[in-house]
């Protein structure tokens, strides 16, 4: 954090003295102008960013996304290769496998029994849609969009 704090401090982002959405914005692209040049990302790092780069497809993003959760990108990757491989990481293949079948390929990553349920359960909700997608929730506003993946 101190990395971040001494940027700040020496570009001289200052709180303005009048708070205004605008003013707000300003200050809010400053710091993130600031971060970007002095603390150096590897985006390919995430794996939901990394997945989005080799797909672009929100359903991969999301069951990667829920292989992240309390492990590292590496192992939520890992994980999701593993899965992939094994079962095919699409909507369509992980609600026609068991859930027994995603754990087993997910357990790199662990907490495989919640994970492939959550995966079974989604896969089941996005492969139900007339699209077979998640183009028309994510058209959704947020609370019904959620709703619908609940």
């Amino acid at each position: 954090m101190s990395i971040v704090r001494d940027a700040l401090q020496t570009r001289k982002i200052e709180k303005p003295s009048h708070r205004s959405p605008e003013s707000d914005r300003r200050r809010a692209q400053q710091i993130l102008e600031t971060l970007r040049s002095e603390v150096p990302v590897n985006a390919n790092g995430f794996s939901a960013i990394a997945i989005k780069h080799e797909s672009n497809d929100p359903f991969r993003v999301l069951v990667v996304t829920i292989l992240s959760q309390s492990c590292t990108d590496t192992a939520a990757l890992r994980a999701y290769r593993m899965l992939d491989r094994r079962i095919g990481a699409t909507a369509h293949c992980l609600s026609r496998a068991s859930v027994q079948n995603i754990a087993g390929a997910i357990r790199i990553g662990g907490l495989q029994k919640q994970k492939s349920k959550a995966i079974k359960r989604l896969a089941r909700i996005v492969d139900g849609q007339p699209s077979g997608s998640l183009e028309r929730i994510i058209r959704l506003p947020t609370k019904e969009a959620q709703g619908t993946l609940q």
